[in-house]
């Protein structure tokens, strides 16, 4: 896949997940409607409440206005104190200190405590002591600390993926004999991975974050190898022999990565990239055997192996979108592009080095919890 499909596969992505994520407005006002029809046909505000304060959850701007004033107003019509409540009524004005409330929707005594409540608020806000022009400079500074700081700082995930394409290499090279050369060609094709993943990051503010983590990806790795063997006593008369193998792949993948974050209720969506260091290892050729016995019409070839580690370097990006249906807990589903290089040198001296691509896109899941 080339550096260009995968970036428009990244936004392409990106920008369907924001669009699901934006339809939460659209669910709470179908819970805002069961709730006006739990109390209004079926009188029962308990169930209503229930329904309001899932919309709360969900809903942004007016919407969720409406959302706290509904289940203030459940709360009111069950008889529970003022203290129970007013914080909903104050978070509603919060939001939108204009807010007002229509005769038809709510009783004449929560409109009451309501209008207490919005009154202190203005009186509250009007007999602020002014600021001295030192602690106005500084406000502004200690809010968006406070609001850089609000919420989780830690993140751990866990993942399981799988690879969605298939890796080749192919190489040659010669070995003189007879006063000719030997021609190796030699195939090399790794299968789709199975990749699982620990990581662990830190948020730096709302919509921005670093990631540390281990991946460990194993696949499967078929090789042939094929060789125009010189005739011992015709010149330019290749014999062909045929040799194969199979093997896997292993790596473990450290990566670090640079976070951005779009977040819509209980939804976030992540793009990311960073550096990422492979340690990889791989059965490959160290010896191959020729049998050339007369009259020398054909020739056999018979190959070791033995197991060669490798480190490198490489890169990998991709994007996740994730949902917390608790503050600490949630799931996502995340695209990866890993790309690395590893060069495996067998021991003999004989072969040379063979080369082999590590990681590939890959699609997965798995829990994240916050701290």
């Amino acid at each position: 896949m080339s550096k260009k499909t995968f970036i428009s596969f990244m936004l392409s992505l990106s920008f369907a997940l924001v669009l699901f994520a934006a339809t939460d407005n659209n669910k709470a006002m179908e819970l805002i409607r069961k709730g006006n029809e739990a109390y209004l046909a079926a009188k029962d505000p308990g169930k209503a409440a229930t329904y309001f304060k899932k919309a709360v959850d969900l809903a942004s701007g007016s919407v969720k206005v409406e959302a706290l004033l509904k289940t203030a107003y459940m709360s009111h019509v069950q008889g529970q104190k003022v203290q129970a409540y007013q914080d909903l009524i104050n978070e509603a004005l919060r939001i939108d200190p204009g807010t007002t409330l229509a005769p038809k929707k709510y009783r004449a005594s929560f409109r009451q405590v309501f209008a207490d409540i919005k009154g202190r608020a203005v009186m509250n806000k009007a007999s602020a002591p002014a600021a001295t022009a030192a602690t106005s400079r500084k406000a502004p500074q200690k809010a968006l600390k406070a609001k850089a700081s609000g919420g989780p700082k830690l993140f751990v995930a866990l993942s399981y993926a799988m690879g969605l394409s298939e890796t080749s290499k192919e190489q040659s090279w010669t070995e003189p004999l007879y006063g000719e050369s030997i021609t190796y060609d030699l195939a090399s094709r790794a299968g789709k991975s199975a990749n699982i993943g620990l990581g662990v990051g830190y948020n730096l503010n709302p919509s921005m974050g670093v990631g540390l983590g281990a991946i460990i990806l194993s696949n499967d790795l078929n090789a042939s190898l094929n060789a125009g063997v010189p005739h011992p006593y015709v010149f330019n008369a290749p014999r062909t022999a045929t040799g194969a193998y199979v093997s896997d792949v292993k790596a473990t993948i450290l990566y670090l990565n640079f976070i951005y974050r779009v977040s819509v209720s209980k939804f976030t969506v992540d793009l990311f990239a960073g550096p990422a260091y492979f340690n990889s290892s791989a059965d490959i050729i160290n010896t191959i055997a020729i049998q050339d016995v007369f009259p020398n019409t054909s020739v056999t070839m018979t190959l070791a192996t033995e197991n060669v580690k490798k480190s490198s370097f490489g890169f990998n990006a991709g994007a996740g979108l994730n949902y917390f249906f608790a503050k600490s807990l949630g799931v996502f589903v995340e695209a990866r592009y890993l790309s690395g290089n590893a060069a495996f040198a067998p021991s003999s001296g004989t072969v040379p080095e063979i080369t082999l691509p590590i990681g590939g896109l890959s699609v997965g899941g798995g829990l994240i919890f916050r701290f």
